[in-house]
């Protein structure tokens, strides 16, 4: 990876984490920052970069939702 495209992602992933931080709250920013860098290390091999922000705002917030099981939803 180029060093103008991993800029570009860091800029994409800043950007993320301030919209999960004002979706779910300040309070929780270490969280957020925590899901985000955890899949982007988990993805960090991919050849194909286009799509990362997106998988990874995905998964961050499957990571931040509060499950059905936590909720008391059925199984």
């Amino acid at each position: 990876m180029n060093e103008l495209t991993a800029r570009g992602e860091d800029v994409s992933f800043d950007a993320l984490v301030g919209r999960l931080v004002e979706e779910y709250d300040e309070r929780r920013r270490h969280d957020i920052e925590r899901a985000v860098t955890a899949e982007r290390e988990r993805l960090s091999g991919a050849e194909v970069r286009s799509f990362l922000p997106v998988l990874v705002e995905r998964a961050a917030r499957d990571h931040l939702e509060p499950t059905s099981l936590s909720r008391g939803g059925p199984v």
